[in-house]
């Protein structure tokens, strides 16, 4: 459920997506509270371009070498950022070239982060993308620069693609765009702290394999970001993260998979009042939480989804792609039926979050901040994860959350 609790005041929310984020392609570990006591306490997501007001200036580049003949353009419209082009077989090569969509222009620091995010789509299947970012150049690589690493773009729908900045490496062949020596098997091409606070350029390619670029970009961002001070050493920091992470989707409201509805105060005859429609894309949670008469204070509304929920035991995150249309300080987000016998009428994973204002964007929330014992009057948590991880949510739990709410609560 999301949850609009114990904070007096309007709500108005609007949520295009759920995910769960940062997902081992491996087995689910033995044990879901070890795997999350791992992680920083807290993530967030650093923007490096948004399509929609972009900071970065782009261009197009194509391969100028042996008379190659691939062409692109790079165009910005309607908040998207538009790749089309044609990599063709370089004539004396007798193998396919390349073709860039680059960025120039001031990047933000990132060194506290673990993955590279681009929310796009492709609109024709290809197989040939990458992404790069940075200047390093090693002195046996005489025509190839940066990180590099590849990627597969959803076609005909927008998604997160997250790429952990492990997956990237520095020695890459530039005849194919392919690694030599990946940052997994020597930690030396692993992407160095001095270009996490300062990429000074970045690429997305279309790179030896034949065929039509039509892609479609909407944000890069950095996520998995420490709230604290930069690792002494960036490569210690990623060595850490497992090689293969990805998202899972939970609920995406422009082909819902779930029911979802709306629920209200009933104790002690709360008159909060709330509906949930769903209407172009769009999860939409409107209402009012106000003071339930006999207690005094705020009571809750919820934005309730119940249905088939996929197994997310391997993943470190929840994320929602959510907007509000205006401020509210009292949304919380709960998942799951556990219940702790001293705690009559809580039930579930809580935490509360804070929603971007006027613009949508990504609102990532570790599972190591939800905690079973929270205030069923506030919604507050009385003891998190953190303090004590019996607290944490279950491997159980992960596996089928059975239900998911957003709340306004206890504002």
């Amino acid at each position: 459920a999301i949850w609009g609790e114990g904070v007096a005041g309007d709500v108005r929310l609007r949520v295009k997506s759920i995910s769960a984020v940062g997902c081992s392609a491996g087995q689910a570990p033995s044990s879901a509270k070890a795997s999350m006591e791992k992680l920083p306490a807290s993530l967030s997501e650093i923007t490096i371009e948004s399509f929609d007001n972009p900071s970065l200036t782009w261009s197009s580049k194509n391969d100028p070498v042996m008379g190659g003949e691939s062409t692109s353009t790079v165009e910005i419209e309607d908040g998207i950022g538009k790749f089309d082009g044609e990599v063709v077989d370089v004539p004396f090569l007798h193998s396919p070239g390349f073709i860039q969509m680059v960025g120039s222009g001031a990047y933000p620091d990132v060194s506290t982060c673990t993955s590279l995010q681009m929310n796009l789509m492709a609109t024709e299947a290809y197989e040939g993308y990458r992404v790069s970012f940075g200047n390093v150049h090693l002195p046996e690589m005489r025509y190839s620069r940066g990180y590099h690493a590849d990627f597969d773009a959803p076609v005909g729908k927008y998604d997160n693609v997250v790429i952990p900045f492990n997956n990237f490496s520095a020695k890459w062949d530039p005849g194919t765009g392919d690694q030599m020596v990946s940052c997994e098997t020597d930690p030396k091409y692993c992407p160095d702290e001095k270009t996490l606070k300062d990429m000074e350029t970045f690429a997305i390619w279309g790179e030896g394999v034949a065929g039509d670029v039509r892609l479609r970009v909407k944000s890069i961002s950095a996520v998995g970001c420490s709230a604290g001070q930069a690792p002494s050493s960036a490569k210690a920091s990623m060595e850490k993260l497992p090689a293969s992470l990805s998202e899972i989707t939970i609920e995406s409201f422009d082909n819902p998979s779930l029911t979802w509805s709306s629920k209200n105060d009933p104790v002690m005859g709360g008159e909060s009042t709330s509906t949930v429609e769903i209407e172009d894309g769009i999860g939409k949670f409107d209402g009012e939480v106000v003071d339930v008469p006999f207690l005094h204070s705020p009571g809750f509304i919820q934005m309730v989804g119940s249905g088939a929920y996929p197994d997310v035991s391997t993943c470190t995150s929840l994320q929602m792609n959510l907007m509000a249309t205006e401020a509210y300080e009292g949304y919380r987000v709960s998942f799951g039926n556990v219940h702790l016998p001293e705690m009559r009428y809580s039930r579930g994973y809580h935490a509360d979050f804070d929603a971007p204002v006027g613009k949508y964007d990504n609102v990532v929330i570790p599972f190591n901040n939800f905690s079973a014992k929270w205030d069923p009057g506030t919604g507050d948590q009385m003891v998190s994860c953190e303090t004590d991880p019996k607290y944490c949510p279950d491997e159980k739990t992960l596996k089928d959350m059975e239900t998911f709410a957003i709340w306004g609560e206890g504002v």
